[in-house]
């Protein structure tokens, strides 16, 4: 009789577990892009966000857009990528460009030192990037000129081509 009860609770402790954990799996699941349909290309969850409401300091002169690359300090490939569209955007005076950087990462301090007298940067928190769906570096931002997120593309060349492709430039 005692076998039969402990083997009762057990089932009943197994399926409370398997319960609990299959309504955390669809808890994170349902965060995930949806599955595209038709060849429809799925949308960036932080599209249509107002930049300013999670970074103050984003702010940019009216009519003008604002291109901003999301940066770790320790991103090698976010100082080459840089580089490239400083030179880039050398010629033009459409767009407006600035470093959005993430604080309180190692080599904050030599980022800073580096860039800060080239183009504006902005700074924010890890959970502001996580906030903003900005989990790999570095991420280009394309902003309207009321500061609301266009597009997002993760290379120096995707964003260039963005903007041309759109006549900005």
């Amino acid at each position: 009789m005692i076998l039969l009860a402990a083997n009762i609770c057990f089932w009943i402790i197994l399926v409370v577990v398997v319960v609990l954990q299959l309504k955390k799996y669809n808890s994170a699941i349902a965060l995930l892009p949806q599955k595209s349909q038709h060849g429809v290309k799925n949308r960036h969850p932080a599209l249509g966000i107002n930049l300013r409401d999670y970074v103050p300091a984003a702010n940019q002169p009216p009519g003008k857009p604002l291109l901003v690359m999301a940066s770790m300090p320790t991103c090698a490939s976010c100082h080459s990528q840089l580089e490239e569209v400083l030179e880039a955007l050398e010629t033009q005076s459409t767009v407006r460009f600035m470093v959005l950087l993430t604080e309180g990462e190692p080599g904050f301090e030599s980022f800073l030192e580096k860039y800060q007298s080239v183009v504006p940067i902005i700074t924010a928190p890890r959970q502001t990037m996580m906030n903003l769906y900005i989990f790999s570096f570095p991420t280009f931002i394309f902003l309207d000129d009321s500061g609301v997120i266009q597009d997002l593309r993760s290379s120096s060349l995707a964003a260039m081509h963005f903007i041309r492709s759109i006549g900005v430039e």
